[in-house]
């Protein structure tokens, strides 16, 4: 019985962190529709509808330019979404 209490409070535990992501990721998802000027990666492929592998070679040819923003203790890379427009116009 204890045995199955556990087993219990575990998948409730990974049930919770499971939905925190997906609210993460929904956070992320609603800065596309606010008219965020700054993207993240993620948030990045998701508007311009492309592979990690087409941003990434983006960025290392030089075409879509990374900045990454010291908040405190984390260090996060953003896209502005100006750049993300410019190098839609140019490879269409």
């Amino acid at each position: 019985m204890e045995e199955s209490i556990r087993e219990l409070h575990g998948f409730i535990d990974e049930l919770f962190d499971r939905v925190k992501a997906l609210e993460e990721r929904v956070k992320e998802l609603e800065g596309l529709y606010r008219g965020s000027e700054w993207f993240s990666p993620r948030q990045a492929l998701a508007y311009l509808s492309i592979s990690k592998a087409t941003f990434y070679k983006a960025v290392h040819e030089g075409k879509l330019p990374l900045y990454k923003l010291d908040l405190k203790d984390s260090k996060l890379v953003r896209v502005k979404k100006v750049d993300l427009d410019q190098l839609f116009k140019l490879s269409e």
